[in-house]
């Protein structure tokens, strides 16, 4: 819907630098917002999929779909995942069984690194971009955990492709 409105906005601009030639920037103005809609948000459109909330998983241990979160919140027992506006779950810290950070090549247009925290039922799992509130909070709290790797953290945070990175897993 935003392309037809900026094609509006382009043949408005071309019809009023046809009624007054010296206001040929505005031509030029909306002619770059359109190409910018063109390249760009088609780039947005197609890259939605890959960061939906079920992403299919096909490395082994991990969900077959992942529920994206948020809102998480934490305390001494576990953590709270607010997944809809009514729809609220509770992982206490033994059933988390690993941490994942996922990351794809769509940056930086799109959020192009997840955090997976896995359940020990793997379906109860959960994503959560580094924006999700209350995340800054959960990331401290998850790096106290025994073994935690923040190499690993680090690795991620640099990495450009589509790659997934254990930061922690529950011994076995």
């Amino acid at each position: 819907m935003r392309i037809v409105w900026t094609a509006v906005a382009t043949l408005a601009a071309l019809f009023v630098t046809w009624l007054r030639p010296e206001v040929y920037w505005s031509v030029l103005i909306c002619g770059l917002a359109f190409v910018w809609e063109l390249i760009i948000g088609e780039y947005e459109h197609s890259c939605a999929e890959p960061v939906a909330p079920n992403m299919q998983s096909t490395q082994p241990g991990l969900p077959t779909a992942v529920i994206s979160a948020q809102r998480i919140e934490h305390d001494d027992a576990g953590m709270t995942i607010q997944l809809s506006t009514d729809n609220v779950e509770h992982m206490t810290w033994d059933e988390l069984s690993m941490v994942v950070i996922e990351t794809n090549s769509l940056g930086p247009f799109v959020d192009d690194v997840h955090w997976l925290l896995v359940g020990s039922d793997p379906e109860r799992s959960w994503r959560m971009a580094a924006d999700t509130a209350g995340f800054d909070d959960l990331l401290s709290r998850l790096q106290q955990l025994p073994a935690f790797d923040n190499d690993v953290v680090i690795d991620a945070m640099t990495s450009v492709d589509d790659a997934r990175f254990l930061a922690w897993q529950r011994p076995t």
